[in-house]
Parts: structure tokens; sequence; C-alpha cells
């Protein structure tokens, strides 16, 4: 057999994939201390807000672990699960808080649709995106200053309409795909990338966060694993220049 040449990894890439290892690895912290917290009795609240909070961090460990192998030919993928991670870390802060009625949530499971509320013209109409952010984004304020600021969806490096379409095949693909004559791959710029892994980082931090605060019974110590995997995820995210 011929002996190709092994293609060499570009100093981006291998940028990416070192903050990937440090993601996943923060992750998988996460919801190891998540596992290890004693929980009330099974409500269908508690339930359904442990489950989709849960999802959310194993989107974002699943986000890292696809650009960990590498972000040219996995970050589509990877890009395509940051909505889910999104999606179900607002819709189980909704679905925990007052604001959501038990009615609403045996209607959500029993329909998997979420409740309709009438809008300003008496429509009833599905709750949006926008609202569940906003809410979320207060009820983890007032868990800690540290979370409170802007609304969660603007902290990723894509808008939301954006993230839409690498899940449905939006236009987003061909705006970062490289197409030429030899080759056809993911080119997204590498700091794009660096702050979608730092937002799913934090996202993550922040389901865990409200699990501890507002669900857990006995949400116990932060493991020094946690602590130490924790301050390398802040010191690549958050301490490297711009």
């Amino acid at each position: 057999m011929p002996n190709h040449p092994v293609p060499r990894l570009s100093t981006d890439t291998l940028k990416v994939q070192r903050a990937s290892a440090k993601t996943r690895i923060l992750v998988e912290k996460l919801r190891l201390f998540v596992s290890s917290m004693r929980f009330p009795e099974r409500t269908p609240r508690a339930e359904l807000t442990i489950t989709l909070l849960m999802a959310s961090m194993e989107h974002a460990e699943g986000v890292a672990f696809l650009m960990e192998h590498g972000p040219r030919y996995y970050g589509m993928p990877a890009c395509a699960l940051v909505r889910p991670q999104i999606e179900c870390l607002l819709r189980g802060i909704f679905f925990n808080s007052a604001d959501a009625t038990h009615q609403e949530i045996v209607y959500f499971i029993e329909n998997d649709r979420l409740p309709k509320r009438p809008d300003a013209e008496g429509k009833m109409r599905a709750l949006s995106l926008a609202y569940l952010e906003t809410l979320a984004t207060e009820e983890l304020g007032h868990i800690s200053n540290q979370l409170s600021g802007s609304p969660l969806t603007r902290l990723f490096a894509f808008q939301p309409s954006e993230l839409h379409g690498f899940v449905h095949g939006g236009a987003m693909l061909v705006k970062r795909y490289g197409i030429s004559h030899a080759s056809i791959g993911f080119n997204a710029p590498d700091n794009e990338l660096l702050a979608l892994l730092g937002s799913c980082g934090l996202a993550a931090g922040y389901a865990m966060t409200y699990i501890a605060a507002r669900i857990a019974t006995d949400p116990g110590e932060e493991p020094a694993a946690l602590r130490a995997a924790h301050d390398a995820f802040l010191a690549e995210f958050l301490d490297r220049p711009q």
C-alpha cells in the first residue's frame, strides 16, 4: 500500500482541540457531581426539570467531545447540538419555576409541546424562546449575581437563527463550509469555535448551579477535581487574550 504522509494539524485546530478537552473534562465533572446529589421524591415537575437540565449538560459534553476529535470533520454536528443544549436549559428552568403551572407541565409531558398562552391580541400561542430566555436569565440572577447579565442565548458565538440552520440545513452550513476543487469541509474561524466552547461550558455550569440551588435536597460539597477542572476552564476561556 502507498505510504501517504499524515497531514499536520494547524495551530488553530490544535488550539480548538485543547480547549475542547478542557470543556469536556469540566462538563463531565459537572455531570458526575449532579449524579452524586440527593433529590426529593419524584414529582412530574422535578423529574422533568432534572431530565432537561441533565440533557443540556450532556449536549455540552457532546459538543466538546466532537470538537476534540476534529473541528473540521465534526464541527458542524457539534454546532447542531448547541441549539438543543440551550433549549433544554431554558425549558428545564421554566418548568421548575413558579411561572409554570402543574397543568402546563402535564400538557407538555402528554403532548410533547410547549404550553400555549394568550398573546397581546388574545390568540393562543406557544411560549417563545425569547420568553423562556428572559425567565431563565431572571431565575439564574436570583441564585447568584455572577449568573445575571446578558440573556443566555446571547452568550453563544452564533445567533439563535444560525443555530437553527445547523440543525435543519440552513444557510449557515454554506457559510461555514469551505468548498474548492480539492476538498470540502467545515471551516468556521477558530475564534468562533473557541467562543462557542466557552459558552457551552458556562451554560453547563448554569445547569449544575440551578440543580444544586433549586432542586437538590443535599447538593454536597463541590469536589476538588471539579474545582480544578473549573479553574482550568476559566483560565482557557476567560483569561485568554481576545
